[in-house]
């Protein structure tokens, strides 16, 4: 007999491999059959799910992180800083998790800095992803049991910007246009459009549209592997990856499962190149 107290909704459930946490959460669903008890687990990302009207005024991508951690009484810790004050901004019936991505990827825009949060053992941290490289090594010559291997330039694939304002005294939309050559020849025109508030100056705005083609005239690279895992591999991390013929360079991982079976950590990762 189960004893249900044990495994009541909101109840605490810690994972710790070889001493080191590696999940620390609540219970969130329970499920029962004739033979077996499942259960499913959150850390406190689950909680940026809840949604909010929050304006933002001249603050920095951590600073929002920090604001909406203290609204929602989230354990937090803010490794690394970012310098660059974003523009205001209100939120409306947003989750906390847009709020925070769009300030990252906003950062992201202008700096050429990318920024992500992950819960640590029941602490969510704010991090700069190029400090994340770790020393391990998955390859066709270590770890690696299979790998899908995607580039395109289908999903988020730029080479021509479009930047509009509005012209309240000529009651007319004004535009200006950045793009690359040579990659429309190549590829076609792929074209990005972002209206700005009509106090940025034209300054601003050719400034912001070179910084978007910046970031999104480039082939998207993406990996997804299976192999043999480390518990502190976590999303965020940077490992190596060395598949003969296809592959040699760092990449960080999107996202990574683990799965423990009969003492052997298996692990599945996407990854950006």
């Amino acid at each position: 007999v189960l004893d249900n107290t044990i495994y009541a909704s909101g109840g605490i459930v810690r994972l710790k491999v070889d001493g080191d946490g590696a999940f620390y959460g609540k219970i969130f669903t329970t499920e029962i059959t004739e033979d077996t008890y499942s259960v499913t687990c959150y850390d406190q990302l689950r909680y940026l799910k809840n949604k909010d009207t929050f304006p933002f005024k001249n603050k920095t991508a951590d600073e929002i992180f920090i604001a909406v951690c203290k609204r929602m009484n989230l354990n937090y810790k803010v490794i690394d800083k970012s310098s660059h004050k974003l523009p205001t901004k209100l939120y409306d019936n947003k989750s906390y998790w847009e709020m925070v991505t769009d300030a990252i990827d906003n950062t992201l825009v202008s700096t050429d800095k990318k920024f992500f949060v992950r819960d640590n053992f029941g602490t969510l941290e704010f991090i700069d992803v190029a400090k994340q490289k770790t020393n391990l090594i998955v390859g066709s010559k270590s770890l690696l049991t299979s790998y899908t291997y995607k580039k395109d330039i289908d999903e988020d694939t730029f080479n021509r910007v479009k930047i509009t304002r509005s012209n309240k005294e000529k009651g007319t939309v004004d535009s200006w246009i950045v793009e690359n050559s040579d990659t429309e020849k190549k590829w076609g025109i792929l074209q990005y459009t972002k209206s700005v508030d009509d106090k940025v100056n034209e300054s601003q705005i050719k400034e912001l549209a070179n910084l978007i083609l910046k970031v999104k005239n480039r082939e998207q690279k993406t990996i997804n592997i299976d192999c043999i895992g480390h518990p502190l591999i976590k999303a965020g991390s940077g490992i190596k990856l060395e598949i003969d013929g296809i592959i040699d360079t760092w990449a960080i991982c999107n996202t990574v499962d683990h799965d423990f079976s009969d003492g052997i950590d298996m692990m599945s990762c996407e990854l950006t190149i």
